[in-house]
């Protein structure tokens, strides 16, 4: 592959920096995953007796919560790495004698790549988690999550994990489409939007 000239490189210049913002978003997402169990955790194992007891009481949901959390915070880790890597290889495709060390024919295609639905798939996954871990701890805390085969944690927990493996699966099988959604899903979104007035 030929090098990209001076001026052409400047075109990318903005999408690495579109790039750079997402990372510090995906790494600011990973450190606030991890940040609530821990911050939970420090109340519920501290000095308070109250929340001791909510510990002994609610301990599967905790954890399971904690576990949430934790998912969240690798996928948004994942995703920023799925990234960094598509920023590297643009990087080294606009630079002077980087065009043939890159793993991109072009810096479009580079551009492509990071762009698609393939590279952001753990991207909603990571949200889902997200949401059933907050889900998950709130249940705990008042007091509902002393046993995790409730329907209550249950429910919510299956449909956050279903959630998320159905996100990273569309994003992975349909990348090549506009809306990684197949088209049934999309129809029954929309028909769900129109029953509960949002559409």
């Amino acid at each position: 592959m030929k090098d990209v000239p001076m001026a052409a490189s400047e075109e990318f210049k903005p999408y690495l920096e579109y790039l750079d913002k997402e990372m510090s978003i995906m790494g600011i997402l990973s450190t606030f995953s991890v940040a609530v169990p821990a911050f939970a955790l420090s109340q519920l194992l501290g000095d308070n007796k109250g929340l001791a007891a909510l510990w002994a009481a609610g301990k599967p949901t905790f954890l399971a919560a904690i576990g949430f959390c934790l998912l969240a915070a690798l996928s948004f880790y994942r995703q920023r790495s799925a990234l960094a890597y598509w920023y590297g290889q643009l990087a080294i495709a606009i630079a002077p004698g980087g065009a043939t060390v890159s793993a991109c024919e072009t810096p479009i295609k580079c551009v492509e790549s990071a762009n698609s639905w393939n590279t952001w798939r753990m991207y909603m996954s990571a949200f889902w988690f997200m949401y059933g871990g907050l889900y998950l701890f709130a249940i705990a805390f008042m007091e509902h999550g002393s046993n995790i085969l409730s329907p209550a944690v249950l429910i919510p927990a299956a449909i956050a994990l279903g959630a998320a493996a159905t996100s990273w699966y569309f994003r992975k099988r349909f990348s090549d489409r506009e809306r990684p959604e197949p088209d049934l899903y999309t129809k029954a979104r929309a028909t769900i939007r129109r029953c509960v007035g949002l559409g």
